[in-house]
């Protein structure tokens, strides 16, 4: 949801292997816009969800702001 905030479409892809680790998920995301400001409807919900699980921030956020 950060990601799709900052203008990128996401696909989120799950691995299983048993040999080396039970579980491997990988987040792609490809830029579709640019934008200078996220999306404050969705912004809302990431807020929603780090109060529900007492989330302080996510290092993803700091590296969109910054422009990365």
């Amino acid at each position: 949801m950060i990601l799709e905030a900052w203008g990128y479409k996401t696909a989120v892809a799950e691995f299983i292997s048993s040999e080396h680790t039970p579980k491997n998920v990988m987040i792609s995301a490809i830029r579709k816009k640019t934008v200078a400001e996220p999306d404050i409807e969705v912004l809302k919900r990431i807020s929603a969800l780090k109060k529900e699980f007492g989330i302080e921030f996510h290092y993803l956020e700091k590296l969109l702001k910054k422009g990365i």
